[in-house]
């Protein structure tokens, strides 16, 4: 609490300066300052309501109204900020009206000849019938007379008037035409002229200042400067085939305006299946961030004059660091970025980095993007914007998006100028020139796959080129020879004939376990690619209007919503589900009443034998979630979310499963509330725990086994993402573990922290007092943030996690992520996670599958480095060992996740080993037993021959 009181005050403090700096000269002040200002005070609001949250739940009566007072005081500011920021805005209207009246006001007469009126008649005189020279009054019936004629001199005098008005009207009309078609042969003498502008910049290259030169003259008279061209954008992703082949990149560059290189990455969540084997066909062949830099440089020194923009994920740059690739990109000749899961609030840093070396940030926006965030969005676009559109609703259908030049209009209003590009679905020359009439640019991406696997074996580069030519429009002359480089084929990748499919043979003798579908490296189905699921992400949901600007809730650095921009209001529209969720009593008491069909409360009780085998002189206790309704505390989430589903109108639920207890408690809540429910689920997963997925189908749902990478819990979290946002209207992905972006993080240990608050309870009940350590096994980590936050304010309460080690981490094949990981950004979220030195997810191995994940919930990274909790590794042989202790002493067999925890605790009881064996003196042990162990017998007995021996344990027969 204290770390959100001071993110508010510090937000407050710069508020507070920007706003000075605002009524000093509100006439000069920025655009971007009113952003910023607009932006910390959304953030501030944030700030606030999660500090409220967490000052309701204070326990200490006296922190609590402490905090209270620091809400009033915070909220009174907050509206005083608002009020000045308004009057300052008003101020600032106001003056600018004022300025602009005064400089039409102080203009030059009619007939002054200045250069902004070249038709002036330097001979007219300064007088005229509506300012008579002889400045006489005007008075009595004439016009302009002194008021001493008579009734026929009058009417004489106004004959007279009238006709010499008509006159000077009739020239004043005259003039206007003439400059009405002066300007009409100027517009045109500029077109021709910036269409001479582009062939020159294509032959003889720019350089990125004086494309933003000339960007900043287009935004000053764009009505101007855009009309009648169409900028050709090209994407492929590198991905390094064979050496000694032309580069298809610097072949079609001629006829391209922009290039879009797609950079690797092991988890493209957002990515059909065509960028996903892009990427996996990059990664088989050894391609890095460095690498792709490397051939930036050899293309711009093999005569590539075009503007290249890097398109990608934001891990794989911030693990080679910002700084560091901003400045090699500078150097390399790279012009910008398209970060497709980076946030608003992230983007706006990593905007002002761009701009320290003078590079592009490009943002996304889709056909339903809300109002709001558009704004948000064209305020940080300083090169241009990519809008993304489609052709139907599965690819291209030969007809435009009838409501393309809706959106467009809507782009254009709030873009300040910035050209839009519109990418997916084009195709054709008669495509392109269609979207060219209503945007600036057109990407084109697919169909540059579908040429190059189209053409001949070494003629990749020509079919390129002869395409982007018909496409354009354009023709260019031969290349020239150039000085013989080390450059290969940048920009395109081979067929996924050249992949390696990764898989791994049935056992002899094993079971064969029969699923609904699978999804592998190799399928290409007729689904949205990469920009049509962009689109999918952003499909509005149940005519909500969420708070699309609000900042993720963090953890310290820890959180956030590293997603597709467009997935930001589907996740407004749960965030606020479930808040409103979170204050309904009724909500609450609905969860409540099914307590007895979940199994609720579960129960707590002593483990002599355990403790005895642990050395005896510790009290070790077991939390009995293995007792629940599904064998796991996994019911305690998947009914929890499935009620908020409800209250969301979904009508449809999907899930990921590692060890399948999530699979099958999804499934379960799905079939007593009727609700059709898909979990997708590793295919090595599925092997091992074909049990639970038998379980799945019984209760109704399909099981869809993901054979592509590392066929485990983490490709089974990718596909699931993926299944969900095509279909955001009607499902809800009910989230396993404590992970992916805000709010699923905040949701899971909401309805996880049951354990712990039961565990308290119970404690006190049974001892009179907190125990003196809580210990839970971590995967995701949904059990083990359900029981220690309860405790988090409790600093006589030890927290240990214990993670899956593996063969052990110094080997490499583990999953221990917060014992041997390092900061980056998985499934939306910034967390640890294990990665390579490219910022590539590792492969991670367990002998227990729910434990088998690259990442880790960001709460418990945040109490890793807050040393709140601490988190050691348990390898296959220590989680054996436990598995069988509890087994032999206690009558229990547990799940082989659950078995970390108890060998971590043995461990643990005897660092807390009392000083005298009675039990006065005694250290009391509390471990989350969070499933049983049913599903993991066949497990434990196909690796026993391998492991049995390194413990000493044989169980032939």
């Amino acid at each position: 609490m204290n770390t959100i009181f001071n993110s508010a005050l510090k937000q407050s403090n710069g508020l507070r300066k920007d706003l000075d700096s605002f009524a000093q000269a509100p006439t000069a002040a920025s655009p971007a300052l009113q952003g910023q200002i607009s932006t910390t005070l959304t953030s501030l609001s944030r700030t606030i309501d999660d500090y409220q949250f967490l000052s309701r739940s204070e326990p200490n009566q006296e922190k609590k109204d402490k905090a209270e007072e620091r809400l009033k005081n915070f909220k009174a500011d907050l509206a005083s900020y608002r009020a000045q920021f308004d009057e300052l805005k008003k101020e600032r209207e106001a003056a600018i009206n004022v300025s602009n009246r005064n400089e039409l006001l102080g203009r030059r007469p009619h007939n002054a000849p200045t250069p902004e009126n070249p038709y002036a008649h330097v001979s007219d005189q300064a007088s005229s019938v509506f300012a008579p020279a002889d400045g006489s009054a005007q008075a009595g019936l004439s016009m302009g007379g002194a008021g001493n004629y008579t009734r026929e001199e009058h009417a004489l005098r106004e004959q007279n008037f009238f006709q010499v008005a008509n006159s000077q009207l009739d020239e004043f009309l005259d003039r206007g035409r003439a400059v009405l078609g002066d300007l009409g042969q100027q517009r045109e003498i500029l077109k021709g002229t910036q269409k001479k502008l582009y062939n020159v910049a294509n032959t003889l290259g720019v350089s990125g200042d004086t494309i933003r030169m000339v960007e900043r003259r287009a935004k000053q008279d764009k009505w101007i400067f855009w009309a009648g061209v169409i900028v050709f954008f090209s994407f492929c992703a590198l991905v390094l085939p064979p050496p000694n082949r032309e580069s298809t990149a610097v072949a079609g560059s001629e006829t391209d305006n922009i290039i879009e290189l797609g950079l690797a990455f092991t988890d493209p969540i957002a990515d059909g299946p065509t960028i996903q084997k892009s990427n996996t066909v990059a990664l088989a062949n050894g391609v890095t961030t460095a690498i792709a830099l490397d051939q930036v440089r050899k293309a711009r020194k093999a005569g590539l004059r075009v503007p290249i923009i890097f398109m990608g994920y934001y891990n794989p740059l911030l693990r080679y660091g910002e700084d560091k690739m901003l400045r090699d990109c500078q150097q390399a000749g790279v012009n910008g970025f398209i970060m497709v899961d980076l946030p608003p609030e992230e983007a706006v840093k990593f905007r002002q980095s761009c701009r320290k070396y003078k590079l592009s940030y490009v943002p996304l926006i889709a056909p339903a993007t809300s109002e709001k965030r558009m704004k948000l969005l064209c305020k940080i676009a300083d090169s241009f914007i990519y809008v993304v559109s489609r052709m139907g609703v599965t690819g291209a259908t030969g007809a435009l998006n009838t409501k393309l030049p809706e959106l467009l209009a809507r782009v254009h209003q709030y873009s300040g100028g910035v050209p839009a590009a519109v990418g997916f679905g084009v195709s054709t020359r008669e495509q392109f020139q269609s979207v060219g009439d209503i945007a600036e640019g057109v990407v084109i991406g697919s169909q540059i796959v579908t040429e190059i696997g189209k053409a001949a074996q070494g003629q990749a580069a020509k079919a390129v080129q002869q395409y982007c030519s018909h496409i354009s429009g354009r023709t260019v002359a031969p290349p020239q020879p150039q000085p013989k480089t080390e450059a290969r084929e940048a920009g395109t990748f081979e067929t996924v004939a050249a992949a390696a499919k990764a898989g791994a043979d049935v056992a002899a003798g094993a079971p064969v376990v029969r699923v609904d579908s699978v999804i592998t490296e190799d399928d290409v189905p007729s689904e949205p690619g990469l920009a049509d699921q962009l689109d999918a992400l952003n499909v509005a949901t149940n005519g909500t209007t969420p708070n699309p600007a609000a900042i993720p809730s963090r953890f310290g650095e820890f959180g956030g919503q590293y997603v597709p921009e467009s997935l930001m209001d589907c996740l407004a529209e749960l965030e606020e589900g479930f808040s409103q969720a979170l204050k309904d009593p009724r909500f609450w008491e609905e969860y409540r009443s099914y307590y007895p069909y979940m199994g609720r409360p579960s129960s707590l009780h002593p483990a002599p034998r355990l403790s005895e085998a642990a050395g005896g002189r510790a009290n070790i206790y077991l939390k009995r979630e293995d007792l629940n309704h599904t064998g796991s505390h996994k019911i305690n989430n998947a009914l929890g979310q499935i009620l908020i589903a409800r209250r969301l109108g979904k009508t449809r639920i999907i899930a990921e499963t590692g060890a399948g207890q999530h699979g099958v408690a999804t499934a379960t809540v799905c079939a007593k509330f009727g609700m059709p429910c898909v979990i997708y689920m590793g295919a090595e997963d599925v092997r091992r725990q074909a049990l639970n997925v038998f379980r799945i189908k019984l209760l109704g749902a399909k099981v869809v086994a993901v054979d592509a990478g590392s066929r485990t819990l983490r490709d089974a979290v990718n596909e699931a993402l993926r299944a969900w946002v095509v279909d955001l209207d009607t499902t809800h992905y009910i989230i396993g573990s404590a992970i992916g972006p805000h709010p699923f993080p905040t949701i899971v240990r909401t309805f996880q922290s049951v354990i712990g608050q039961e565990t308290k309870d119970q404690m006190k009940e049974q001892i009179g007092k907190l125990p003196d350590a809580v210990v839970a096994c971590v995967g995701g980590g949904s059990n083990a943030v359900g029981m220690f936050y309860p405790f988090a304010n409790d600093p006589s309460v030890k927290l240990l996690g214990v993670e899956a080690g593996g063969d052990g981490v110094s080997t490499g094949r583990h999953s221990a992520t917060l014992s041997g990981g390092s900061i980056g950004v998985l499934h939306g979220v910034r967390t640890y996670i294990l990665q390579n030195e490219h910022g590539q997810v590792s492969d991670t191995h367990s002998v227990s599958a729910g434990l088998d994940y690259p990442g880790v919930g960001p709460e418990l990274s945040s109490w890793k480095d807050s040393h709140r909790a601490r988190f050691i590794s348990a390898t296959d042989a220590e989680a054996f060992i436990g598995f069988r202790t509890l087994s032999e002493t206690e009558g229990i067999i547990p799940a082989l996740e659950s078995s970390h925890a108890i060998w971590g605790a043995m461990q643990l009881a005897k660092e807390l080993a009392g000083d005298d064996d009675n039990d006065e003196g005694k250290k009391n042990i509390v471990i989350c037993l969070s499933g049983r162990g049913d599903k993991d017998v066949q497990s434990v007995a196909d690796e026993l021959p391998k492991i049995g021996p390194l413990i000493g344990w044989d169980l032939r027969f």
